[in-house]
């Protein structure tokens, strides 16, 4: 499975197969937080009844029992919308499972434009599982438009989930839309949905603000920030600031984050004298560890002289030991 479409368990352009004129609009809603909360639970309590069918198609032993039940999704995608949400909940469970999905695109790709927000829900959850590809992300990006805010949150996860990594003139427009969504769950989902993926610099600019908000500051910091490939100068910045953070759940992602992953030429000797800094101050073992982790991936002359001292003299025999196992990693680096 890839990471894509372990996200998904995220410009606007034209919508391929059309939409009804005004449907996904953003309006005005009188309280647009209660409209997508009650969205939500309505689709969660009608997608319970996707169990049973989901149980049948995730199983190797009953072909015929199988096939049944797949035909059974496809007729309710053209049922009502209760019908809907169980067929598309079952298909989005569904994704790994090997079969002919060439009959269950098209019915998905219309519930993508469905009246009901549950079923557009739905469709955003399924179409991958349903076969869906990269042609299918314009359609997907419209609804970052959506009315409901349960609609878009389900968004980056539609994106991504088919092939939108490649497709960053499409996707990242999108991601910064919701990145300043009205609905804490609309950014939280952009947030999650990017896991090691690239973004724009005004999504960067957000994604550091969003780190301070008190509700999305721990997911951004985990999810964003600190998986990002080639970290530039502010990211690495405000990971360095969340190594003094009270929360050692944070001091430690922060760690992870500028120890496993590559950073820009210009924030290196800043991370090294942040890593060492964190090595001599704080006692939380996991912190430590990869900080020691980093050293090595620095693997400078300071880096190295700092290692030596923490193999031979720190008083915490894992970070002797790891120390010294940094040591020989950045040593058959150098041969």
């Amino acid at each position: 499975m890839t990471r894509q479409s372990i996200c998904c368990l995220w410009v606007f352009l034209t919508v391929a197969i059309g939409m009804t004129p005004g449907l996904h609009a953003r309006l005005d809603a009188a309280d647009p937080e209660a409209d997508a909360a009650q969205t939500r639970a309505r689709f969660m309590n009608t997608a319970k009844a996707a169990e049973e069918l989901t149980g049948v198609i995730l199983q190797r032993k009953d072909a015929a029992g199988r096939r049944r039940a797949l035909q059974e999704v496809l007729e309710k995608l053209g049922g009502d919308a209760t019908a809907k949400v169980v067929a598309l909940a079952t298909l989005s469970s569904a994704r790994d499972v090997p079969f002919d999905r060439s009959s269950f695109l098209g019915p998905v790709r219309l519930a993508l434009r469905d009246a009901d927000p549950a079923v557009r829900a739905g469709a955003l959850m399924a179409i991958a599982g349903a076969g869906g590809t990269a042609k299918q992300l314009s359609e997907i990006a419209a609804l970052a438009e959506d009315v409901d805010g349960f609609v878009r949150a389900q968004v980056p996860g539609a994106l991504y989930g088919n092939g939108g990594a490649e497709h960053p003139d499409i996707v990242h427009p999108v991601i910064e839309k919701l990145l300043g969504d009205q609905w804490k769950d609309a950014k939280r989902a952009a947030v999650r949905s990017l896991w090691g993926c690239s973004w724009s610099p005004r999504a960067e600019e957000m994604l550091i603000e969003l780190s301070r908000d008190p509700v999305l500051s721990y997911d951004t910091i985990y999810y964003a920030l600190s998986t990002h490939e080639g970290k530039s100068r502010p990211v690495c910045d405000r990971l360095i600031e969340a190594l003094e953070h009270r929360d050692p759940n944070v001091r430690w992602r922060a760690a992870w984050g500028l120890s496993y992953f590559t950073v820009a030429p210009d924030a290196r000797e800043h991370v090294l004298a942040a890593l060492i800094k964190a090595l001599d101050d704080d006692l939380n073992a996991t912190v430590r560890d990869y900080c020691v982790h980093g050293l090595g991936t620095i693997g400078s002359d300071a880096a190295v002289s700092k290692l030596r001292d923490l193999a031979t003299n720190d008083e915490s025999r894992r970070i002797r030991e790891a120390a010294a196992q940094e040591l020989r990693r950045v040593g058959a680096m150098r041969r």
